[in-house]
């Protein structure tokens, strides 16, 4: 009798478990109010939702993706709807709710996978860290495989003054290739000598004379783009190209003191022609005393008027978007940077790589005591990261437009672009069509004092760089992505509005396109990299003046396949549905049709089902 009552009992309690009821996609506060799946709160909070775990975005469906949530107090990978206001994959991030997967990996969110990414991507086993969870989360996070097509030719000894003779070749398409010297015993370094496949000698400093084609010297790290000049002598050519490298005194700053080494990591990388210009991301760190914190910052007057002025900067003068901006907080002990040693430990100890691994870093400190701006070579090392040139270190001056001119500056050399002139005297600058200070002139009276470049510029808005400058900058591998700022011949730079989703602005006089439901007066490109997940997006134009069409291409702006077009007149919003591919590029036209229209105002969003 005792084994029957026992068993009784037990059967009793199991027939008090309240029945799973909830369907997939609605509230719950537990596992078993689900009839399928598992309870799971967004890592931004609320209320719970019924949910399958996943691997990644292929295990979801109905516009879900597969995110990091909280179940029961723990972390797990489940379909949930990409938070609201979330950043898409790929973008800079402060923590896990910034993003819409819940994931921000080494400050970028992150896509989650188990063993494939989308095209480009790699797999990677990551740490989410801790959210309002306890501990962290262990899974598969896609990463941005960095492009760069190029060799290896370390590890290179040296002795005496410089290594033997290192060839290398330069394939056909190339519009630049940049050597870059990496040393894990940190002495200074320098090529030493670059000879083109024509026998024409570009850069030895050695022999005291001026170069064609100048480099940078500079401790543990150090890089050399090919071409620095507009001048026909000095561009990446095709064939075989011979260098010799270097190893110096680090602390020796008068001379190239020779100092017998191993040049650990020695690359050239290749950046294609046809990727002329591009797309910059920057990540800015704030010491406290600049006086804003990471999370205001993309808000904040300063930093806000900062990024607004170099922004015009970049697409005025050079034609290239500055794209992701990121904000990072950075201890109080980096309030003040006293000198170089400083310099190089805030670069070796902070920079990040970003999200496609070749984001410039910005440190903004309050007093940099020997100078206004830093930048770790000319030009920085690309996709290289925590050595003694990763990043910019400036001063915040007295406001943010001015800084962010001292900014635009210093991400000129960054670039590549060097001084005009020298105030030591002399010329570095390699340039063809950059004026020159004559020796003795005042700094008010130099040709070159309202050029971006000049050492003591005026804190003005009227600043300009000159069509050989921007030839170098447009070349530079720091930049990515030149759909944004290329595939539009003939038209002003593209603005990317991936992350702002709004534009505004006016028509220019005369157009070279038109839609095919009208246009052809002047046009304006935006671009939208669509984020993973989104397959359908919404556009509204309201224009004030006239009318003007609104259309979509893909694959470029001139020849791009068009997904749609409406005809919009002022005083009405105008609307435009497009079916999309995630993670695709969208050129998003906006074209004058008839008056006189004077303004336009354009947004988009994603459509969720």
């Amino acid at each position: 009798m005792r084994l029957v009552v026992v068993l009784f009992l037990a059967a009793l309690t199991a027939s008090c478990t309240p029945p799973k009821t909830v369907p997939a996609g609605g509230a719950c506060d537990a596992d078993n109010d689900c009839q399928a799946g598992v309870c799971v709160a967004a890592v931004s909070g609320g209320e719970g939702r019924c949910t399958a775990t996943c691997d990644n975005d292929a295990s979801c469906s109905n516009g879900s993706v597969c995110a990091v949530g909280t179940a029961q107090g723990a972390a797990v990978k489940a379909c949930l709807p990409p938070l609201a206001n979330g950043r898409p994959a790929s973008a800079l991030c402060q923590d896990n709710a910034q993003c819409q997967t819940g994931a921000c990996v080494d400050h970028v969110c992150r896509s989650l996978c188990a063993n494939s990414c989308a095209v480009g991507e790699t797999c990677v086993a990551s740490t989410v860290p801790p959210g309002p969870w306890s501990g962290s989360l262990q899974t598969g996070a896609c990463f941005w495989t960095n492009a760069y097509d190029g060799v290896s030719l370390g590890p290179v000894p040296t002795a005496g003054m410089e290594s033997v003779d290192i060839p290398f070749t330069v394939p056909d398409g190339v519009g630049s290739f940049t050597v870059l010297l990496v040393d894990d015993e940190a002495l200074r370094l320098s090529v030493t000598r670059l000879t083109s496949p024509d026998g024409t000698v570009l850069f030895n400093p050695l022999d005291m004379e001026a170069d064609l084609n100048p480099g940078t010297q500079y401790i543990g790290a150090a890089a050399m783009m090919v071409p620095s000049s507009d001048a026909v002598a000095t561009q990446a050519v095709p064939g075989t190209w011979v260098m010799r490298v270097g190893t110096f005194e680090p602390n020796n700053f008068e001379m190239l003191q020779p100092l017998a080494g191993t040049i650990e990591h020695v690359t050239v990388v290749f950046e294609p022609r046809a990727e002329e210009g591009g797309s910059l991301d920057v990540m800015v760190h704030l010491a406290p005393g600049v006086g804003v914190a990471a999370v205001d910052a993309p808000d904040a007057g300063f930093t806000a008027d900062m990024v607004t002025r170099a922004r015009s900067y970049l697409t005025s003068g050079f034609g290239v978007n500055l794209a992701e901006v990121a904000f990072e907080d950075l201890p109080e002990e980096h309030n003040v940077v006293e000198d170089g040693n400083e310099v190089r430990s805030l670069c070796r100890q902070r920079a990040q790589a970003g999200p496609r691994g070749i984001t410039v870093n910005v440190f903004v400190v309050d007093d940099l005591s020997f100078t206004s701006g830093f930048a770790g070579g000319i030009p920085g090392l690309p996709g290289v990261y925590r050595t003694n040139a990763s990043g910019v270190v400036l001063e915040a001056l007295g406001n943010g437009n001015q800084t962010g001119i001292l900014l635009a500056h210093e991400l000129g050399h960054y670039l590549g672009l060097r001084h005009t002139t020298e105030l030591t005297g002399g010329r570095t600058d390699p340039i063809t069509d950059t004026p020159e200070c004559p020796r003795g002139s005042t700094v008010e009276n130099c040709p070159d004092y309202s050029n971006l470049m000049f050492p003591t510029f005026p804190l003005l808005s009227s600043l300009t760089v000159t069509p050989g400058q921007r030839a170098v900058v447009r070349m530079s591998p720091h930049l990515y992505d030149p759909l944004l700022t290329h595939a539009c011949a003939g038209l002003p730079p593209a603005p990317d509005l991936t992350d702002t989703r709004f534009a505004q602005g006016t028509f220019p006089a005369a157009g070279t396109m038109a839609g095919a439901c009208g246009g052809d007066g002047g046009e304006v490109a935006n671009i939208i990299r669509v984020p993973a997940g989104v397959t359908r997006i919404s556009l509204s134009l309201d224009v004030t003046g006239g009318s003007a069409a609104l259309y979509a291409r893909v694959n470029g702006c001139q020849d791009g396949m068009e997904t749609g077009c409406a005809l919009v007149q002022a005083g009405t919003t105008g609307t435009l549905a497009l079916e999309v591919t995630p993670q695709s590029a969208v050129a998003v036209m906006v074209d004058a049709h008839g008056g006189t229209p004077e303004q336009y105002t354009l947004r988009w969003a994603p459509v969720t089902p």
